[in-house]
């Protein structure tokens, strides 16, 4: 039996996609204690709120397919993936759909709402670089970059063993 550790593997393909130098790039770019105004920071932020949402798409989609298809190696880790797993695969409304006090009329799973309200938290920046606006998108980014940065805790800890 061969040891692999494929979530590794997905975290360096995002990586590769992305330049390591996102990395640093997202996690400066949401300081909301720093936040910088300007052309090049509101840039800036929206490239990494881009690189984010992209990075987290990767990362939940693989986190997601791969808890289901290797139960028994996460139920190692205790309860957390499993939890982590469903928390992103549960169904809730459509933040880019839903106005305030309308009923929900599109469920969609929670990570793929996080991502939308993040890619719309960047758009709306995009065209309207305000403070406001601006932390919002920081809000949004810093919210997916937690999450993403949970998942991929469980990633780095499974254990997956194949014939």
């Amino acid at each position: 039996m061969k040891n692999i550790k494929i979530p590794i593997l997905i975290l360096c393909a995002a990586l590769a996609l992305t330049g390591c130098s996102g990395c640093s790039t997202i996690q400066k770019a949401f300081n909301i204690g720093s936040y910088e105004t300007g052309p090049q920071a509101a840039t800036n932020l929206i490239v990494a709120a881009e690189k984010t949402a992209q990075i987290g798409n990767e990362v939940f989609d693989s986190f997601v397919k791969s808890e289901r298809e290797h139960e028994a190696a996460y139920a190692q880790l205790g309860p957390k993936p499993h939890e982590m797993a469903e928390w992103l695969r549960a169904k809730i409304p459509d933040p880019t759909q839903v106005l305030p006090g309308d009923p929900p009329t599109r469920l969609i799973p929670r990570g793929v709402a996080f991502l939308k309200a993040l890619r719309s938290a960047t758009e709306t920046f995009r065209l309207n670089r305000t403070d406001a606006n601006g932390a919002n998108l920081q809000t949004a980014l810093a919210t997916v970059n937690d999450i993403i940065t949970k998942v991929k805790k469980f990633n780095s800890d499974v254990v997956i063993t194949s014939p």
